[in-house]
């Protein structure tokens, strides 16, 4: 779990303009808006962000903003102990806005309280807020398996390899051709990041997709194999018991309800 270390919190309420309106920070940057709306860029996109969104800015990257209505927030400035998440900076809306807000709403209460309980809960809803936007942002086929998605040949290359379907799936070969790179490149890239091959990875969406039908299901396991892009259920029921350690009708009998 990342350990974030809040090293200020501020509650504006009512703010009608920011005395800067380009900023660079050595820390992470998290707005929680109330009320209002203003105007941003980071790191080349720009846009508006209004109640119920949050904006992040990592470290030593440039935040331009204008309230474009009387704002009221919630500012974090804050750092991580080793390791931090990848955070997508852009605005987001959060995926349990009125659960936030409400949570928000507990902040005012004690908004210059420097007792070690507010801090605590302070902390709390900075950790809430980072994983729900990371939530919010992440492919959950990249997120299934953990695999950090930093880099975008990477993230697209996911996005390729969770096509299943035996219309949409499409080879190695033609992913790497679609990312201009060879096939060895692509392989021997994908293996050091995410510690897995292409095959590997493809074939484990396909397991995952399995499970589902499975237990959704009371299909056949050459049509759930066929559903999942391979040949057949004998090797639908090969590739399931190398990866998750029992066989197809043994997972539906001891998981279905």
């Amino acid at each position: 779990m990342f350990d974030p270390e809040i090293n200020q919190y501020v509650y504006w309420e009512g703010k009608q303009r920011f005395l800067l309106e380009k900023d660079t920070d050595p820390q992470w940057i998290i707005y929680l808006i109330e009320y209002g709306s203003c105007n941003y860029k980071i790191q080349g996109q720009s846009g508006t962000a209004s109640r119920g969104s949050i904006i992040i800015c990592p470290p030593y990257v440039e935040f331009e903003r204008c309230i474009k209505e009387k704002l009221t927030f919630h500012f974090f400035r804050f750092s991580f102990h080793g390791d931090s998440p990848y955070i997508n900076s852009l605005p987001v809306t959060l995926i349990d806005k009125q659960r936030i807000l409400s949570t928000a709403a507990i902040l005012c209460k004690f908004p210059y309280d420097t007792s070690s309980f507010s801090k605590e809960y302070r902390k709390t809803v900075l950790q809430d807020l980072i994983m729900l936007a990371i939530i919010t942002n992440c492919n959950p086929a990249i997120n299934q398996f953990n695999i950090p998605y930093k880099d975008p040949l990477i993230r697209d290359a996911i996005n390729f390899l969770g096509k299943i379907s035996n219309d949409d799936a499409i080879s190695i070969s033609e992913i790497a051709a679609r990312l201009c790179i060879t096939p060895s490149y692509f392989s021997r890239k994908f293996k050091s990041t995410t510690g897995y091959t292409p095959i590997e990875y493809r074939n484990m969406v396909r397991v995952r997709h399995a499970q589902k039908l499975l237990l959704e299901t009371n299909w056949t396991l050459d049509d759930i194999a066929e559903k999942c892009g391979l040949s057949n259920g004998f090797y639908l029921s090969r590739l399931f018991s190398k990866y998750i350690g029992v066989c197809p009708q043994k997972y539906r009998i001891l998981h279905q309800i």
